[in-house]
């Protein structure tokens, strides 16, 4: 907000920087958790940050581009490594802070920092970069057509072979999961079913941060021919948390080809982790496939979505059945990157497109056959569901209440003003056409 970016960042800086730039290097302030609204543990907060700088380090990049760079926290990992690296920021505090630490560190003497929009990028020279991060940024993107725009500019700057990374996204297809979880967590005992399912509903429409679907990317690559591959990845860790739950990563691949390779394809209803890692320590086939996997992660959460839906709005939460005994066909996605590892494979592990249970592919890649990145299958894009939300209807909904109380308030006496004002699509109706007044939000 304003000149500086978003508010909070000097104070944010005063901690990560102890107000000089100089004191330490970048580190966590403010992290909260969306269940508990208290800060996500360090632990879980250094393993996302390095996870996320593995998946980068992993190609080797030499020039980079970041959008969005904020406090430091990849650049500090990823530059030491870099010919260039170049970072921008639409916060001149965090430029400011992020400038006077980086000059303490010889290491870091070629990183160049500006501050700049995110769409600002008509200035680089083409082929410049072979990579451009944007990670943890696009939340803060008010639209997917921004997001598109921002991806469409970094292109010419991506020399072929290169790639963009968007990392940390909002996964828009699970929004109402996830909102539907956290109501359940800080709901009182009391609750009933329906009023979580309206809640949640509420609060998926009032979200002021860009959430994206998956089939977004898929769809890009035919607008955007530069793009020759897409791939869709979890998030690795082994913490489970709304960062490795409902947020995931983009490779765009820029230029250039993918090795063609024979696939075998399995079916993971079919098969167990023994009979698979049996087929790839045994049989050893240079790429193998593994098809909707059901996400050990959203297990719980997916579970509780099935009761809400199946049961009476006046049903209370405490009749809801907590998952006790898994699905045996549940796996925590990091079991498969860990089996690659042990058996010498590269693993992908992708959001199964359309899939509104949050299942997932792996692809499995004998690194000692394959020397060159390879992407995952290329599932169809649904065109006709929406890419994303809208924040920015929720803050023009506020505006329109705000407006409506003030109306209210100079007609009627105060004790006649609503306590609360709750938008609502339409009335809920009983199937003889009056209001279902158990279905209405409390």
């Amino acid at each position: 907000e304003g000149d500086d970016g978003v508010a909070g960042w000097q104070s944010l800086f005063d901690e990560t920087y102890g107000g000089t730039g100089q004191a330490k290097a970048p580190s966590f302030v403010g992290w909260n958790d969306s269940y508990t609204g208290e800060p996500i543990p360090a632990a879980e907060m250094r393993e996302w940050q390095m996870a996320t700088v593995q998946r980068i380090a992993a190609f080797a990049p030499e020039r980079i581009l970041e959008i969005g760079c904020g406090v430091g926290l990849l650049l500090q990992h990823l530059a030491p490594a870099t010919r260039v690296y170049r970072g921008t920021d639409i916060s001149l505090a965090a430029i400011d802070g992020l400038r006077r630490w980086a000059q303490s560190r010889p290491e870091l003497a070629h990183v160049e920092l500006a501050q700049r929009e995110a769409i600002a990028l008509s200035d680089l020279q083409p082929a410049s970069v072979d990579t451009v991060v944007i990670n943890s940024v696009v939340q803060y993107f008010p639209d997917t057509g921004y997001l598109e725009d921002v991806i469409g500019g970094a292109l010419s700057a991506v020399t072929d072979g290169g790639r963009i990374f968007v990392g940390d996204v909002r996964h828009f297809g699970l929004l109402v999961t996830f909102r539907t979880s956290i109501e359940i967590e800080i709901a009182k005992p009391g609750a009933r079913a329906g009023d979580i399912r309206s809640r949640a509903l509420a609060a998926a429409k009032r979200e002021t941060e860009l959430a994206v679907d998956p089939g977004f990317f898929l769809a890009l690559q035919d607008r955007l021919p530069r793009i020759t591959d897409v791939e869709i990845l979890l998030k690795r860790g082994q913490a489970h948390n709304e960062l490795s739950r409902y947020r995931y990563d983009v490779v765009l691949h820029v230029g250039g080809s993918t090795p063609d390779l024979p696939v075998r394809t399995v079916d993971w209803a079919t098969r167990s982790l023994p009979e698979l890692s049996a087929i790839l320590a045994g049989e050893r086939p240079v790429s193998l496939s593994v098809l909707g996997v059901s996400n050990d992660r959203l297990a719980r959460d997916l579970e509780r979505m099935t009761w809400l839906d199946a049961c009476e709005p006046t049903a209370p939460l405490t009749d809801l059945d907590i998952i006790q005994d898994r699905d045996s066909a549940c796996e925590d996605p990091e079991t498969f990157w860990l089996l690659g590892e042990r058996l010498g494979y590269d693993v992908r592990v992708s959001w199964t497109s359309a899939s509104a249970t949050g299942c997932y592919d792996v692809v499995f890649v004998d690194r000692a056959r394959v020397d060159r990145p390879v992407g995952l299958p290329r599932p169809s894009a649904p065109s006709s569901r929406a890419h994303g939300n809208d924040p920015g209807a929720a803050e023009l909904l506020h505006k329109y209440t705000q407006r409506l109380r003030q109306a209210l308030q100079q007609r009627l006496p105060d004790y006649m003003i609503p306590a609360a004002i709750v938008p609502i699509e339409a009335m809920p109706l009983t199937p003889g056409g009056k209001i279902d007044r158990a279905a209405l939000p409390a």
